[in-house]
């Protein structure tokens, strides 16, 4: 439905809304599937232990019914930030709703104990640089390039180190 409302403001081409709506299905928002989260905060918390060689965090039954009552206006990829985001910053191994990120607002400043190393520190923060500056620049690589004062190639060689994928930011700002 928004990309028909897209093709009427002239954003987007008929022809492609038919080459890729062969076989339309919708997929309702996180909000509307909530029994999904416990899996998909399991799944995305052994994703990033192992991409991030730390210990698979555990969370309590306080901590999954927060993230359950949270509306999630970001869906799945904004659960899968908050995940990664506790994965990286979170010292202990238990994650209770108190240490979760603070869903939808600001998130707090990062502090020394949380990481094991300068270079983890390092790497957490231009990561969360890095995808602030492609939200706002909707997406568009070379124009959050330009907002950092950096060369594009530089960027996406940053980009890959740091394991952020480009197409799944895309996706995210769209």
């Amino acid at each position: 439905k928004r990309l028909e409302v897209e093709i009427e403001k002239g954003n987007f081409r008929t022809d492609l809304l038919f080459r890729l709506n062969v076989i339309p299905f919708e997929v309702p928002p996180l909000r509307e599937r909530t029994p999904d989260i416990p899996l998909l905060v399991e799944h995305f918390n052994q994703k990033f232990s192992v991409a991030y060689k730390k210990r698979p965090k555990r969370f309590d039954a306080d901590a999954v019914e927060a993230l359950r009552s949270y509306s999630w206006p970001g869906n799945v990829r904004e659960l899968r930030n908050t995940v990664e985001r506790v994965v990286i910053m979170h010292a202990g191994t238990r994650v209770a709703a108190q240490d979760l990120p603070a869903l939808g607002g600001e998130e707090p400043a990062p502090t020394p104990a949380r990481f094991s190393s300068f270079r983890d520190a390092s790497e957490a923060h231009q990561r969360d640089f890095i995808r602030a500056k492609l939200a706002e620049a909707e997406g568009n690589v070379s124009r959050a390039a330009e907002l950092m004062g950096m060369d594009r190639s530089h960027l996406y060689r940053r980009m890959k180190a740091l394991g952020i994928n480009v197409r799944e930011e895309r996706a995210s700002t769209s």
